[in-house]
């Protein structure tokens, strides 16, 4: 038996991630569903596959929204982020640096929406955390029954 780490679980999440050994979204690949976008690694490796420094990440998901609403997002980064909002960047957190947040509040119309994430590490300390707020409450991993991992088709992977 594989021993997991904190951050990982036996479940299939609703993050699709494709975690590269470069930080360039380039090189060997292995994808994992991540139960939520929030982890802090430290100064060590998100899994036995990947370097502890110079590494990236992509994660997809589908956020369903039920009703109209505006949503304030944070994305918080120890290194490079970015947030899509159905294929457009909205929060821009990009660049090799401490941890730093940066924040928007999106509208959003009912429906499907495809969320992706971009993360790179450079060196020493890795983290990454999407974060909102559904309810006026200060910003939280989203919730888990909002979110389904997306589609095989690249062009719609929410069904657009």
């Amino acid at each position: 038996m594989i021993a997991l780490r904190p951050w990982q679980a036996e479940s299939l999440g609703p993050w699709a991630g494709t975690y590269y050994n470069r930080p360039d979204f380039s090189g060997t690949s292995t994808a994992q569903r991540d139960l939520d976008l929030r982890f802090d690694w430290g100064e060590k490796s998100p899994m036995d596959s990947l370097p502890a420094d110079r590494f990236s990440v992509r994660w997809e998901s589908c956020l369903d929204v039920p009703a109209a609403i505006s949503v304030p997002f944070q994305l918080v980064s120890d290194d490079g982020s970015r947030l899509y909002l159905d294929g457009k960047l909205v929060l821009d957190n990009w660049g090799k640096h401490n941890v730093e947040a940066r924040g928007a509040t999106l509208e959003l119309t009912p429906g499907e929406h495809h969320l992706r994430v971009d993360y790179f590490e450079h060196t020493n300390n890795a983290s990454v955390a999407l974060l909102a707020s559904f309810d006026g409450e200060p910003p939280a991993s989203i919730p888990r029954g909002m979110l389904r991992a997306p589609g095989e088709d690249e062009e719609a992977p929410c069904g657009e």
